[in-house]
């Protein structure tokens, strides 16, 4: 990754004693010329956007200027279905809305919240953050996710038309600690399907004639790209351990959830996309030493700057057929992948194996049906005179 993003940064000149400034004064910082108003984030999704990712966007945020109020609904593990439809076996209304985690409280009305916000002062929300559940390829054709991130991003556009929501992209569970190679894989290859959700809506949204789209988040990919600098090569100074396992005992508190470090990571991932600066010179938590901070601040608006450079979403055709012939193989591979269990008597591993090798083969052929051009379940078709029908009518 070079350091272009980096240096084009805009930058702020530090007061110094002296009268001339040499390059250690110079940091990548927006200047600051007065106070704006509090901004307002909501944060919808699971246990990979809770506190304290939240806490530290808000804190990153206030110290270079930008004053943060947020709120969050939240279930442990919950999927869009969960958050909007509720939880099974009551599908039919929208009690998920009442229900689930909030900052200071649980069941409040996001509903109400997000079109009349009363817990964040006189402030209403201007960014929307809103994931989907971490194996999100099943949601995608079993969950009904499309429609409902899409009913979703409607109610927060009710409250303010000039909002933004991104789509914040999960990650999969590390099967190895030792060995992340496969993880690393799996989410780069997913990290497109994920955009290709929120571009489905995006293709929807332009053919109405609506301003409003939906930003992508590529959280999982930024934390990609830390795991695989700090784990090869030289690896990052004073996030890395020759003992792979270590570093990554660092960054996560089990296969899936985050240290305090990997979460200021994320947290810094998403302030540099929500706010499209630098969050060099942020806030950082007592117990992430500078050096620490001054590498994940730099290696985050390295990853936000490439990759708004590089990245253009795929056609809905190309989602389809990226389904179809690479990524469902993938992802049925990876899930079933983490059924092995090295300590199991031989026989038995065996028999594990040649069962799930069985179910990924059928789950894959199924998957690569569900997403063929013509198949009515396939939420990346898109035909403009049938659209409207397509989705689900406010609450």
């Amino acid at each position: 990754m070079t350091m272009s993003g980096y240096r084009n940064g805009v930058i702020f000149l530090v007061m110094v004693a002296a009268t001339s400034t040499t390059n250690a004064d110079i940091l990548n910082r927006a200047p600051v010329t007065a106070t704006p108003p509090d901004k307002g984030i909501f944060w919808s999704g699971h246990s990979l956007t809770d506190p304290p990712i939240p806490g530290f966007v808000a804190e990153i945020s206030a110290s270079l200027g930008q004053p943060v109020r947020w709120n969050r609904h939240s279930m442990a593990g919950a999927s869009l279905e969960a958050r909007t439809r509720g939880r099974p076996p009551n599908l039919d209304g929208w009690d998920g809305y009442q229900q689930g985690f909030n900052r200071d409280s649980d069941d409040m009305d996001v509903i109400s919240e997000l079109q009349v916000p009363r817990t964040i002062g006189d402030s209403r929300y201007a960014v929307m953050v809103i994931t989907e559940v971490h194996d999100f390829l099943w949601s995608l054709l079993r969950g009904d996710t499309v429609r409902l991130l899409r009913h979703y991003h409607e109610r927060f556009i009710e409250g303010n038309p000039a909002g933004q929501t991104f789509f914040y992209q999960s990650w999969l569970g590390i099967h190895d600690m030792q060995n992340p190679q496969p993880w690393i894989a799996y989410e780069r290859a997913a990290s497109p399907v994920w955009q290709c959700i929120a571009n489905r809506i995006n293709v929807s949204l332009e053919a109405e004639g609506r301003d409003d789209r939906l930003a992508f988040l590529p959280a999982s990919a930024a934390l990609v790209e830390l795991v695989e600098r700090a784990t090869t090569g030289n690896g990052i100074a004073g996030i890395s351990d020759p003992e792979t396992s270590t570093t990554m005992k660092g960054l996560f508190r089990d296969d899936v959830h985050l240290t305090p470090l990997g979460a200021y990571y994320i947290a810094l991932v998403s302030y540099a996309f929500i706010e499209k600066a630098p969050p060099i010179g942020a806030w950082a938590p007592p117990d992430i030493s500078g050096m620490q901070a001054a590498a994940l601040q730099k290696l985050a608006w390295e990853f936000a700057s490439e990759y708004r450079a590089g990245n253009t979403p795929l056609s809905l055709e190309a989602c389809r057929e990226l389904l179809r012939e690479s990524f469902a193989a993938d992802y049925w591979q990876y899930i079933f992948d983490g059924y092995r269990d090295s300590n199991e008597p031989w026989h038995t591993a065996i028999y594990k194996r040649l069962t799930n090798t069985g179910k990924r083969l059928r789950n894959t052929i199924i998957w690569q049906q569900s997403f063929a051009e013509d198949a009515p379940e396939n939420p990346f078709r898109f035909d403009q005179s049938t659209d409207a029908s397509y989705w689900h009518s406010p609450p």
